[in-house]
């Protein structure tokens, strides 16, 4: 679900293209992910709302309120075993891999819900960058993986993005 358009920002941080601009971006995404995967996936021009959510979900949405809906069509609903929430700021990440129906992560989860009044708010440019986007991507894709092959994924990833030390 996303009611966006692909904007000049968005080519930079993600793997859209030039020629995607002002695409709605579900529709250049699912074609992305078709060309790389064959998969297809089903997509919605809209903005998520509360509809009904089924097996694995992820979210990599840009405020706490919309967070809050999707937790709560999913939190110990049997249909959904698995969530993956991925958070950035600037060159900070932080990646959630949830079980819906565990009360430890359930309660874990919830400690970090919060209103976006109390979120910090990057300034425009400091929203993301390619380097960081895919490092949230490439953690949510693990966490998944390790889901779907039975194992039990890390609950919470934090990472500082091209911050490195020198050896």
């Amino acid at each position: 679900w996303d009611g966006d358009t692909v904007a000049s920002h968005n080519v930079p941080m993600s793997e859209y293209r030039l020629g995607d601009m002002m695409r709605p971006k579900v529709e250049a995404l699912a074609e992305i992910v078709r060309l790389k995967t064959c998969m297809d996936i089903v997509t919605h021009s809209e903005m998520y709302r509360g509809e009904p959510l089924k097996t694995a979900v992820v979210a990599c949405v840009d405020d706490m309120e919309t967070r809050m809906i999707i937790w709560d069509r999913i939190k110990n609903n049997p249909l959904v075993g698995f969530f993956v929430d991925t958070r950035i700021v600037g060159e900070y990440i932080e990646v959630f891999a949830i079980r819906t129906c565990n009360p430890e992560d359930i309660a874990y989860y919830e400690y970090f819900i919060y209103p976006s009044t109390n979120a910090y708010m990057a300034t425009c440019g400091l929203h993301g960058a390619k380097h960081v986007s895919g490092t949230a991507a490439n953690a949510a894709c693990a966490a998944l993986t390790q889901w779907w092959k039975g194992s039990i994924p890390k609950r919470h990833l934090k990472m500082l993005c091209g911050h490195f030390q020198e050896v």
